[in-house]
């Protein structure tokens, strides 16, 4: 079996989701035969090392959140950095998960298998490319072409977040509060500072991600008016699994969450998220991207206060999210790096 080379971005601005997913996919390959490639982000190669796969960083960062074909400098440099890496590992299969890729580019890692996988690409390149897993991300056409496999069933969930639904509650108590590991937009601190009335009827339980920036303030915010902080926690799932409701943003820990038939708020960090899903509205409460003119307050109270609406809300994801199947969606993963 021959190197996997997984390339992908993230950190602060663009998000933590992309390597959680991507880790949670390498536990499926031997250890020795993986090699992640990212942006010169310390916080990402940290994580990775401790996972216990090889690391390579490349400073090609990209200037805009996507590669994109008229931005030629960025490709450049980002082939240039990744020739001398991939002449050292000669990889039997590449996975991307990058947002969104181009043709030239895909022709360039052409040279040097024909085995790619790449995850959530809505770009020109994914018709070129063998496998594509557009579950977070969709066009219409897309389900009309064999590589393409679209909608959140494909979605790749950690190994530990298991299906059982928590139980609906007359009266909420546990309130979780998670923006990703980056949390972009610094929305944890300003999402708690609009719901401090709620802090002495619910007990608040915040997820701080290993590249949050803010992680002092939040802590001190948090011991300050007795909420619970979990920094890089290790059991994401556990700590789920106490939730009554939860406030988040609109990447991979939302569908964890619906997973789980937990009834959330909605706070996007960027246009994109969620915009392409084929996941029903009737599955969360989405209050749309995160302005300074948007106040949850009123979502919250309703949340807490109607049992019904929260019955509703886990029954429509439960019943969405129950067609995710991660054993299939590796098999379609393996068949596109291996089979000939």
């Amino acid at each position: 079996m021959g190197n996997i080379i997984i390339r992908l971005n993230c950190g602060k601005r663009i998000g933590m989701g992309h390597l959680i997913r991507m880790l949670s996919l390498a536990e499926e390959f031997p250890a020795d035969t993986v090699v992640f490639l990212t942006n010169n982000d310390p916080g990402t190669k940290s994580k990775i090392l401790q996972a216990g796969y090889k690391c390579e960083q490349i400073d090609s960062n990209p200037s805009t959140y996507e590669m994109q074909e008229d931005a030629p400098d960025y490709l450049n440099r980002e082939i240039s950095h990744l020739r001398p890496i991939l002449d050292r590992y000669q990889p039997a299969g590449i996975i991307l998960d990058v947002v969104n890729t181009t043709i030239r580019y895909i022709d360039f890692l052409k040279t040097y298998t024909e085995k790619i996988v790449c995850f959530d690409n809505i770009s020109q390149s994914r018709k070129k490319i063998n496998t594509v897993i557009n579950a977070l991300w969709h066009k219409k056409e897309d389900f009309q072409r064999k590589n393409i496999h679209v909608g959140h069933k494909y979605l790749l969930l950690r190994k530990n977040i298991h299906k059982n639904p928590i139980k609906i509650k007359s009266l909420p108590r546990n309130i979780l509060v998670s923006f990703g590991g980056s949390d972009t937009n610094d929305l944890t601190i300003k999402i708690l500072g609009q719901l401090e009335t709620f802090f002495s009827t619910y007990s608040f339980h915040i997820l701080i991600g290993k590249t949050n920036t803010s992680k002092t303030k939040i802590e001190h915010y948090a011991r300050e008016n007795g909420l619970t902080t979990y920094y890089d926690a290790k059991d994401v799932a556990a700590i789920m699994d106490k939730a009554d409701i939860a406030i988040t943003s609109g990447g991979i820990t939302l569908y964890e969450l619906l997973s789980k038939g937990i009834p959330s708020i909605v706070i996007r960090q960027h246009p994109n998220e969620i915009a392409y899903s084929t996941l029903p509205p009737d599955c969360y409460v989405d209050r749309g991207v995160f302005s300074d003119k948007l106040n949850i307050k009123d979502s919250m109270d309703t949340l807490c206060s109607r049992i019904n609406l929260r019955k509703q809300l886990q029954m429509a994801a439960l019943h969405n999210m129950g067609a995710t199947n991660r054993l299939k969606l590796i098999d379609i993963i393996k068949r596109g790096l291996y089979a000939s």
